[in-house]
């Protein structure tokens, strides 16, 4: 999915999302491109994503290793005569720290309402989607099988049946 909003203040996108089991980020840099909301960026991105990768043009390479997490992967892409090419730098590792609150938060309502059956909890169609979110915090016990269903509900929305198809 591109353009992937994340929830955190401001108009934090991510430029690529891969959902499959874990939800995974790529953030591009390209020389043009300053580094200036990258430090926002890596809060925003640090509560959803389980993998996070920044691709940036080598004259970034420097100031985002320091920026960046070291969970973070960096792939290195160089502009040559025959193109583009990339070089991995440093390997993704999981996030320890994906808040689920914020990963609910990736939800619309119509959404949670589908979570909030699927662990048994009944009339919460008129909910806020704050209350579901708290509500279904609390009530999945076991945080994979919440990123399971959050997960699904993500690959099940238009956008990404489309990116799926094509």
């Amino acid at each position: 999915m591109e353009e992937f909003w994340v929830p955190g203040g401001g108009d934090n996108r991510a430029d690529l999302a891969v959902v499959d089991t874990k939800v995974r980020g790529f953030e591009l840099k390209s020389a043009s491109d300053s580094l200036a909301r990258l430090p926002c960026q890596v809060t925003a991105f640090g509560r959803v994503f389980d993998f996070m990768t920044l691709v940036a043009d080598s004259s970034h390479l420097q100031a985002a290793e320091i920026l960046v997490p070291g969970w973070w992967g960096i792939t290195e892409a160089c502009s040559g005569q025959n193109g583009v090419t990339v070089r991995q730098r440093r390997e993704p590792r999981e996030n320890p720290g994906v808040d689920r609150i914020a990963r609910l938060m990736l939800l619309w309502h119509c959404d949670l309402v589908d979570v909030a059956s699927q662990f048994g909890l009944t009339r919460v169609e008129r909910m806020p989607k704050a209350r579901l979110r708290e509500l279904l915090s609390n009530a999945a016990a076991d945080t994979g099988t919440l990123d399971d269903i959050v997960a699904t509900a993500l690959r099940s929305r238009p956008r990404a049946k489309a990116a799926l198809a094509s």
